[in-house]
């Protein structure tokens, strides 16, 4: 949206208004053919009456439990009320289904949006719950680890095992006030754990056995408290890189 002034300046809200429902995001992209599994579709448009949604996976339409707005899922994503975007959310529960990929379609009043091959029914599932948002995953071949952050932690799921740490791996010295974890890397001899701290504008080098490390400050956009690093990359010759 633009806004034009006589002065001769102008004003523009990127994504600020939708002609209809506009799918972002699914989260999480698979689940059982049994269907009955909790997914959640980030998005515009959806409108803000639940009741004059639908939403089908693979045409067969899902049972929607709950629409938000930014207001009330932005401190769950670490977002601030300077988020510019009118991002909403829609809870719902997948219908059953038959393996593979399929399309995923919302409808509100407004229209009807269809992401192709979105989302993935897989022949089974086994459901190991952690009540946490997580934001990125990575995988540890070495020990046959997951790591998965958290807004302000690293949980750690043993694949051999089947379960999860009971204590997850924090920032050094605890995690900050401001902190937002995001991506994470490991350098290629697996001794490092590299994780981004977009909240903190830091960088955090840990040792995955002893769950110690070091910070580095690196600094975001100014003026903008939640501006720092979102993603990272580990070279061969053990640096890293994070845009």
């Amino acid at each position: 949206m633009t806004a034009y002034f006589p002065s001769g300046w102008l004003a523009i809200a990127p994504d600020a208004f939708s002609y209809g429902p506009q799918i972002l995001k699914v989260l999480p992209n698979a689940a059982s053919s049994a269907g009955g599994d909790a997914i959640q579709i980030y998005g515009y448009g959806f409108g803000s009456d639940a009741t004059q949604l639908s939403a089908k996976i693979g045409g067969a339409p899902g049972i929607i439990q709950t629409v938000e707005n930014i207001t009330t899922i932005a401190p769950s994503l670490s977002l601030d009320s300077t988020y510019p975007f009118s991002l909403q959310r829609i809870t719902l529960l997948t219908p059953a289904g038959t393996p593979g990929q399929v399309d995923l379609t919302v409808t509100s009043a407004a229209g009807t949006i269809t992401s192709p091959r979105a989302f993935q029914y897989t022949q089974s599932a086994q459901v190991f719950a952690m009540p946490t948002l997580h934001k990125f995953i990575s995988y540890d071949q070495k020990r046959q680890w997951l790591y998965l952050s958290a807004t302000d932690h690293i949980d750690v799921f043993d694949l051999p095992a089947a379960q999860f740490h009971s204590t997850p791996i924090t920032p050094p010295g605890g995690p900050p006030p401001n902190a937002a974890l995001r991506g994470l890397a490991l350098t290629p001899d697996s001794s490092q754990l590299i994780v981004a701290d977009f909240g903190a504008q830091s960088v955090y080098l840990l040792n995955p056995d002893a769950a110690t490390g070091t910070t580095i400050p690196v600094g975001g956009v100014a003026g903008f408290l939640n501006s720092g690093p979102a993603r990272v990359a580990a070279t061969s010759t053990q640096t890293f890189s994070s845009p």
